[in-house]
């Protein structure tokens, strides 16, 4: 289970812009930011194919989001997919675990499960994870 709510505090580079709570997460191709508010960092985690310009924008999402009120005195690291130190590993087991427990993550398994359509699901998902904690 998630110790801290990784899921509300997960962003992926989407162009230019991020989007919070993506429906996949660990894409190979992705970029993607993860907010551990125990270790006051936000790591960049890029995958082994993401292009420099997302991993470049995600640099300078990180540096944005540490001027938050939140997240202020935050620090960023970039790891590479499969080079990630051991303290991110926890958080990267964690994350996958949790989303193998119902296809979470990916709301088009969530919605078929549920049958009902994705928007719902991506409610549904969300009142799922806060009545997890």
């Amino acid at each position: 289970m998630l110790r801290t709510g990784y899921y509300d505090y997960i962003y992926k580079v989407d162009g230019e812009k991020i989007k919070l709570k993506p429906e996949k997460i660990f894409d190979p191709s992705g970029v993607y930011l993860i907010v551990d508010k125990e270790l006051k960092l936000i790591w960049i985690w890029a995958g082994s194919h993401s292009r420099l310009f997302h991993r470049y924008m995600a640099a300078n999402w990180a540096g944005k989001l540490k001027t938050k009120k939140k997240f202020y005195n935050f620090k960023y690291e970039v790891i590479k997919q499969g080079l990630e130190p051991s303290e991110f590993r926890i958080i990267y087991k964690e994350i996958k675990d949790f989303s193998k427990e119902g296809g979470l993550f990916e709301l088009s398994k969530l919605a078929k499960k549920l049958k009902i359509a994705e928007e719902l699901a991506r409610k549904s998902l969300h009142d799922l994870i806060k009545s997890i904690r």
